[in-house]
Order: structure tokens, then C-alpha cells, then sequence
């Protein structure tokens, strides 16, 4: 996947890294991995993180460092694969 690149004739919202990808707006902030995919965002008290496969899909997401839910991916459709309530709850 490829990182969105801002057309160059809209005005910059917020904020971008040297590879194009989108680091801030507005009280949002994004970082992102050496693939360019975004591992985590953060608005306010709450960060989302974003594991992936060896394939480079996403496989996982976490809340405030709770992992949330797994991904497993058919075709092109991504679909949870099971949504966690409690870290002690992950079986694999």
C-alpha cells in the first residue's frame, strides 16, 4: 500500500513527514512504521496502535496499549477476527 500523498494543489491541514504521510491535524497525531503504514494515532488521553502481518496487512489493533481486536484477511476484506475484552483473553 502506498502512503497518501496530498495533491499539490490543496492547501496543507495539519502536518506531514518527508514521506508524505500525515503526522497531525488538529489535535490528532499520527506516527508510522519504515513501510510508511501507520502504527498508531493519538487524540487526546486515547492512542490507538496498529500491528501487522508478514504480509503487511493489519492484523491487530490496541487501545491505550490494550490489545482490542485481531484481524484475519480474506481476498481484500479485512474482517475481525475477534474482538477482546480483556488482555488475559487472547488465545491464538
Amino acid at each position: 500500500m502506498e502512503p497518501f500523498r496530498r495533491p499539490r494543489h490543496t492547501a496543507a491541514v495539519g502536518t506531514y513527514d518527508a514521506n508524505g504521510n500525515q503526522t497531525a491535524a488538529g489535535a490528532r497525531t499520527y506516527t508510522y512504521d519504515m513501510e510508511n503504514r501507520v502504527t498508531s494515532t493519538t487524540s487526546g488521553k486515547t492512542t490507538n496502535g496498529y500491528t501487522y502481518g508478514g504480509d503487511g496487512n493489519r492484523s491487530g489493533m490496541s487501545v491505550n496499549g490494550t490489545l482490542t481486536t485481531k484481524y484475519v484477511w480474506v481476498g481484500r476484506r479485512r474482517w475481525p477476527r475477534s474482538r477482546i475484552a480483556e488482555p488475559s483473553a487472547i488465545a491464538d
